[in-house]
């Protein structure tokens, strides 16, 4: 799949609202094109719907007040017959909504095919999937697995759905939203924040000229025929079709990407540039791939299959500026005040120089910075997840006192690895 998670911030006054619309417009249009082209068959369908329901209401209460028994069982099957027949209606095809609830994306999902997006300028709905009308709990399966199309089993009172969904997340925000997401405990441990695409562009305000010509009306008219076209090629696909459309990498762009992956996988090192955000750094080498899809998909080759060098490229440029955009994402949110107390027991050991060290000089020297011994182990937990510490041993005290507590430094985070 080549869909994404994506959340864009900006101060206000950064137009993002005239962006996103202008952006949204060619899937506003195929949206009206579409229920001119199928509103009066979905509206025979739904009337036909309604005429069998009312026979098989009425031919139910014959059944109940035959007292013939044959009769009875009769016009019992006739019933169960009709019920079998009846077709739900078609629905007009919806590509996005700006605003929605967890529940109500389960239900619009699975009306729509599995397909669909969530795009906003404002970071509400983050706020409104993370709980906020149901005190801060929240069921974001649909979200968490709408990324790869993950299995979705949803049993309600009246209905019941099961879903492979394929969603999108275009979202352009305030920084302080993505501030706020590092702490709502629908997010956490989920690995909810590791699914998006973070960018927080330098703002543009103080230094506008207001002279910048406009897009030029050709190139809107290519981008807005362009989209409507992808639409109607991809949006009559259903998911259980085998023509579905395939894309593969040709031999040097798989060897450029295999390249990054092997890149990407030294940053996760001690002292390397993605060690304090490795779940989001352990997604962004499949990223690029589905970044690269997209950008072959956009320049509408529809003969060739496989992904040229060039297109790879281009995806695996945007997948290294994002990893710097994804740092200032992740410090922005601050989402663990753990991880954080980490990175103070780091420091000191990087200063302190030593290859092991006891428990308790650490909380001596650090010991204004946790509350108490049980938050600093929680640090040093963290330290030995990320591989940079093996520990705890214990020493036997040659007198009657207790053992010491000694920890073990990976030499790693003294050398100069990037």
């Amino acid at each position: 799949s080549i869909n994404v998670y994506l959340l864009a911030a900006l101060p206000p006054g950064n137009n993002k609202s005239s962006v996103l619309k202008a952006c949204s417009k060619p899937l506003v249009t195929w949206e009206k094109e579409q229920a001119e082209k199928l509103g009066p068959k979905i509206k025979y369908a739904i009337s036909a719907r309604k005429t069998m329901e009312e026979m098989i209401k009425r031919d139910r209460n014959i059944a109940i007040n035959q007292n013939d028994h044959d009769l009875r069982k009769f016009e019992i099957r006739e019933v169960a017959e009709m019920e079998a027949k009846l077709e739900d209606p078609p629905v007009l095809p919806q590509i996005f909504v700006t605003d929605t609830t967890p529940e109500a994306l389960v239900s619009v999902v699975a009306a729509q095919g599995g397909r669909f997006a969530i795009l906003s300028d404002e970071g509400g709905i983050m706020e409104v999937v993370s709980g906020l009308y149901s005190g801060g709990k929240a069921n974001i399966n649909i979200i968490l697995n709408g990324i790869d199309g993950g299995y979705v089993r949803v049993e309600r009172k009246d209905s019941s759905f099961d879903l492979s969904p394929y969603l999108t997340f275009c979202l352009f925000a305030q920084p302080i939203v993505i501030a706020n997401m590092g702490g709502k405990n629908a997010f956490k441990g989920k690995g909810m924040l590791e699914r998006f695409l973070y960018l927080l562009p330098q703002s543009k305000l103080g230094y506008r000229t207001h002279d910048t010509e406009p897009v030029s009306k050709l190139l809107q008219d290519r981008y807005h025929l362009q989209v409507i076209e992808l639409l109607n090629k991809f949006m009559s696909v259903k998911e259980s079709e085998d023509e579905r459309f395939v894309l593969k990498l040709d031999d040097q762009s798989h060897e450029d990407w295999r390249v990054f992956q092997n890149q990407t996988e030294k940053e996760f090192l001690p002292g390397g540039k993605l060690y304090s955000i490795n779940g989001w750094g352990g997604k962004i080498s499949g990223f690029a791939l589905r970044l690269a899809g997209l950008i072959h998909v956009m320049k509408g080759d529809d003969v060739h299959t496989r992904i040229n060098q060039e297109t790879m490229n281009s995806a695996l440029s945007l997948a290294t500026r994002l990893k710097g955009h994804a740092l200032a994402a992740f410090g922005l949110m601050s989402i663990d005040k753990a991880t954080e107390k980490a990175h103070v027991v780091l420091e000191w050991i990087r200063a302190n120089g030593e290859h092991s060290f006891l428990k308790s000089d650490c909380h001596k020297a650090l010991h204004g910075q946790f509350k108490d011994v049980k938050e600093l182990e929680e640090a040093l937990d963290i330290l030995k997840e990320k591989n940079i510490l093996n520990g705890p041993e214990k020493e036997t005290a040659t007198g009657k006192g207790r053992p010491s507590i000694i920890y073990h430094v990976n030499p790693a985070i003294f050398s100069d690895v990037n």
